[in-house]
């Protein structure tokens, strides 16, 4: 009775559901720009003014060094102990892409960071998507080619412990294992690389993390494995005296 409550407990708490909590959004159908949803602007050099319409935002075509957005998490992440979600929905109208150092880098990206410094920066050209553990030369990237500019692609980034999964239009296309710390613990979005070009559409950007959430049913059964504990040990107790 003892041991098959015990382990009634225990099974229930690992069956519990997981439940993806918002920790950094931008909805672009509330008509409004990232800086009025809490994300930080930063340019350098002339650019477009980005705008939204029709619930997108549109931006570009850059011109100048960088034009992005920064934002921080309303609850730390730590990719060791957390999971995390990045999904997002882009347009990809034009993005540059080039080769420093060998490794390719595009005109737009979206990074991904936890508060150890860790990243992952998802970079969207017009002929692939990349995946990077890291801003540096040392960093490993992957590529898949597919074409960004044919319209909308659902973008989904999964990282954990054991590194990020990443996934275009409900199909997964990299992984890559975590990679070294660096200065920073902010998200950002837009023209991220200095000198390259970007023009995108955004219908959504949301980063999540993955927590416990156990269902009226669960409270009810664990309540239920208490009580027969209890009313066990009281059992026990009657028949020793």
């Amino acid at each position: 009775m003892n041991r098959a409550t015990v382990t009634l407990l225990l099974s229930l708490f690992a069956a519990t559901p997981l439940s993806a909590e918002p920790i950094l959004t931008y909805d672009p159908s509330l008509g409004t720009l990232p800086e009025a949803q809490g994300w930080t602007f930063v340019e350098s050099g002339t650019h477009p003014a980005p705008f939204v319409s029709g619930g997108v935002l549109h931006q570009g075509l850059t011109t100048g060094p960088s034009q992005f957005w920064t934002g921080t998490y309303s609850t730390p992440a730590d990719f060791s102990i957390d999971t995390i979600t990045m999904e997002a929905r882009l347009h990809v109208l034009s993005s540059d892409l080039g080769f420093p150092g060998g490794k390719p880098r595009t005109g737009y990206f979206i990074t991904v960071r936890d508060q150890t410094g860790r990243l992952f920066l998802v970079g969207m050209g017009t002929d692939r998507v990349i995946l990077r553990n890291s801003s540096g030369a040392s960093s490993a990237v992957g590529q898949h080619l597919f074409d960004t500019t044919d319209g909308f692609h659902d973008y989904q980034l999964v990282v954990d412990s054991s590194g990020a999964q990443l996934s275009v239009d409900g199909s997964f296309v990299l992984s890559m294992p975590l990679g070294p710390t660096e200065p920073g613990t902010v998200a950002n979005f837009g023209a991220v690389a200095s000198g390259f070009r970007s023009e995108t559409d955004l219908a959504y950007l949301t980063i999540s993390n993955q927590v416990v959430v156990p269902e009226p049913s669960t409270f009810a059964l664990v309540a239920f494995g208490f009580v027969a504990l209890a009313a066990w040990g009281w059992r026990r107790k009657r028949q020793t005296l």
